[in-house]
């Protein structure tokens, strides 16, 4: 299954249509007002699929929580490099391998099986992001990882 990740143009917080391949609207994510970010992911009858809140007080490493429903299901946390991004990752066995300016990169579980891969189209105004998933019961879980990453490359701006 393959998704398009488009922030919308005109949004004070990080707000997401998610399209499938036939332009339909699979998923809206909205961004809340609160301290640090907080994304919440809702389907196309608005009903909450989950949200990533990121922890305060992590100044150097910036912490991103993710849940699916009210469950918490994991977290990533950037690592204190100085020259490359790398990543603590607790995230269904989930492990990253990118390109040095993050525009694309591959996701794999624990068993070194692909998952999904993710490109960030260049040349427009605000984000989008392509994800090629290779199993359509991965959609929610690749999704909310790959905002997760995006919170993640955003407190760093």
């Amino acid at each position: 299954m393959r998704l398009f990740v488009k922030q919308r143009f005109f949004s004070f917080l990080d707000s997401f249509d998610v399209y499938d391949d036939y332009k339909n609207v699979v998923f809206h994510v909205k961004g809340k007002l609160n301290f640090g970010h907080y994304l919440e992911v809702l389907d196309n009858k608005n009903i909450v699929v989950g949200h990533i809140e990121q922890e305060l007080f992590h100044l150097f490493h910036p912490t991103f929580n993710i849940y699916i429903g009210n469950r918490y299901v994991g977290n990533i946390r950037k690592k204190f490099t100085l020259f490359t991004n790398e990543y603590d990752i607790h995230y269904n066995g989930y492990s990253v391998i990118g390109n040095f300016f993050e525009l694309d990169y591959s996701i794999y579980d624990q068993y070194g099986q692909l998952k999904a891969t993710v490109s960030k189209e260049l040349f427009h105004f605000k984000d989008y992001y392509c994800l090629d998933i290779k199993n359509d019961n991965d959609v929610t879980d690749v999704l909310m990882f790959t905002l997760a990453m995006d919170c993640e490359k955003c407190s760093r701006r």
